[in-house]
């Protein structure tokens, strides 16, 4: 598994990434040697640390499951209705008194359209960039 980033100047310094856990295995899928912790950590301490800080950068990134970790996963019917209620609060969402069903409920959350958020979007924002995601290929 090799990461990297680069730009049409340069690598960026300090950023290279190698672990080679499978290599006995020439058929083996690099996909399964990597996931959201490993690329998130890499991300945060190699990649973001280590990119100049102006002008702001565009990080281009496929739809690879590590890289599209949600923050949050929207409730639906099978989960509980106390979850239900602390995500909405959590979300600034009034909580109906007396309480409605959970499909009532579920209901209000969709049409609060809470936008999908996913973390490495929040970590580049955070360091002052921007993600720009692939559109997903067959």
């Amino acid at each position: 598994m090799v990461l990297h980033a680069g730009s049409s100047g340069c690598w960026v310094p300090n950023c290279l990434f190698l672990s080679a856990r499978n290599t006995g295995n020439s058929k083996a899928d690099s996909h399964d040697e990597m996931n959201s912790e490993i690329f998130e950590d890499w991300f945060t301490n190699k990649l973001m640390k280590n990119l100049p800080t102006s002008p702001p950068c565009i990080i281009v990134t496929d739809n690879a499951a590590y890289h599209s970790r949600l923050q949050f996963r929207l409730p639906n019917r099978s989960t509980r209705k106390d979850d239900v209620i602390s995500f909405m609060v959590q979300h600034n969402l009034e909580v109906p008194n007396p309480l409605p069903t959970i499909s009532v409920l579920l209901e209000l959350i969709k049409e609060a359209n809470i936008s999908r958020e996913f973390v490495i979007d929040e970590i580049t924002r955070y360091f002052g960039h921007e993600v720009l995601r692939l559109p997903p290929y067959d």
